[in-house]
Parts: C-alpha cells; structure tokens; sequence
C-alpha cells in the first residue's frame, strides 16, 4: 500500500516536473519569436547588412556591417531580406531599394536617396527607372520628384499617363506587365497619380 502511494506520488511529480520544463520551454520559444533577433546578409554586390526588427514588429531597420560606415535606415513596418534589392552596381556607384526607400554609395559611404540632396544624374536616373516598380516606392518619391523644378513636369507627365491608362512609354520607369495586370495595384497609382496630373 505505502509502495503503491508513492510510485503515484512519484508519478505525479514526473508530471509535474516535465509540464514545468514544457512550459518554460514555450516560453523561450515565446520571447525568441517576439525578440525576433536580427539576422545579416551579403549582397550580391559585396556590401553586409543587419536587418532587425523591434519586438513588436512595427519598425526595421537596416544597418551596413562596416567598420567605416555608420549608416543605417529605419521603417515603419515589417521588411525582410527579400525586401533589399540590388538596383544598380556600376562604375562605382551602387543602389538599392529596401522596402520604400533607396539608398546609394557613391564609393564614400551609403546614403539615403533623396532628389533635393542628391546631384548624381546616374543615380537619380536608377530611381527614377524603378519609380513605378513598387508602389510603395512610388508614393514614398513623387513627391520628392515632384518639387524638384528639374522633374516636375517629368512626373506631371507620368501621373497623366498612368491616369490615362496609356502605359506604353511607362516601362521604362519599372512598370512592368504584372503591375499593369493587377488591377488594384494599378488602381492604387492610378489614385495617387491623380493628385499629380
């Protein structure tokens, strides 16, 4: 009887003792996933990346892994390896995109695209190429475009030609065949075109 009593004492504390080990296990596994540590990459063109969220996942950011470098971008939002695409790597000059934003490195450190700051045709000419790639890439910079004298009228004619649906001279600012079949892609620039036709 005293065996029997505690071989189920023993028992129950075995349980015990392996749903306190479980628990605490899905804990862990709980604060890595919200902790969401930060993960590096090299890129095509060389340059390393650390890419790291908040714990709520509501802003990234983006961080070039060099000792002379101290740049770093910062977005709303959840963004991923696959949201760093290599825009142009030549003569020099390197672009990429990550998420909305582009940044470039002119051979003396990264820096965030903007028109106003910016006075190298070749890059601009990258973006400008890409504007209509994305469409949170384009509602990020036709503003920007738009209150430079230089583009203005640029874009004014963009914005037209996407409201109008004449999309044939359009691709060689990204707009790609996919884009202009997705219908609620397309109608979202058409609606942030129209403010700027």
């Amino acid at each position: 009887m005293k065996n029997e009593n505690t071989i189920r004492k023993q028992r129950k504390i075995a349980v015990v003792i392996v749903f306190i080990v479980a628990l605490g296990m899905l804990g862990t596994a709980t604060i890595k996933f919200l902790d969401d540590p930060s993960y590096t990459i090299k890129t095509l063109y060389g340059d390393t990346f650390t890419i790291f969220h908040d714990s709520f996942f509501a802003e990234t950011t983006i961080q070039e892994q060099s000792k002379y470098s101290s740049f770093y971008l910062v977005l709303d939002g959840k963004f991923t390896k696959d949201d760093l695409i290599g825009l142009y790597n030549s003569d020099g000059i390197k672009v990429y995109r990550f998420g909305r934003v582009a940044f470039y490195d002119e051979g003396n450190g990264f820096e965030k695209f903007l028109v106003s700051t910016c006075d190298n045709e070749d890059v601009i000419s990258v973006v400008k190429s890409n504007l209509l790639s994305n469409y949170s890439f384009f509602l990020y910079y036709i503003e920007d475009f738009w209150n430079s004298d230089e583009y203005h009228e640029e874009m004014r004619y963009v914005s037209r030609m996407i409201v109008d649906k004449n999309y044939s001279e359009l691709s060689e600012y990204g707009l790609t065949e996919e884009i202009i079949n997705d219908d609620d892609e397309m109608d979202k620039f058409c609606n942030l075109a129209k403010g700027y036709r």
